[in-house]
């Protein structure tokens, strides 16, 4: 993914708005790839909450953002 796109996908409000994500757009609201992402849920025991609807991963955007400020703390605490 190219800059451009993800600045485009930041910028757009549907997008920020969003409060389920699949698997693919939870990986671009993290600025992730989507192959390193689900190897990550499969490998990570720390991996952010996901639910199983009809087969598809969901992740909730409230989980991804706990999840990514536990991510800051653990840096900052190591550092």
């Amino acid at each position: 993914m190219s800059y451009k796109t993800t600045l485009i996908a930041t910028n757009d409000k549907s997008f920020c708005e969003q409060t389920l994500f699949s698997s693919k757009s939870a990986a671009k609201y993290l600025d992730r790839s989507p192959a390193a992402w689900v190897q990550d849920r499969h490998r990570n025991p720390k991996h952010p909450v996901f639910y199983r609807l009809n087969g598809r991963i969901i992740y909730k955007r409230s989980d991804l953002d706990v999840w990514i400020d536990t991510q800051w703390t653990q840096i900052g605490s190591a550092a």
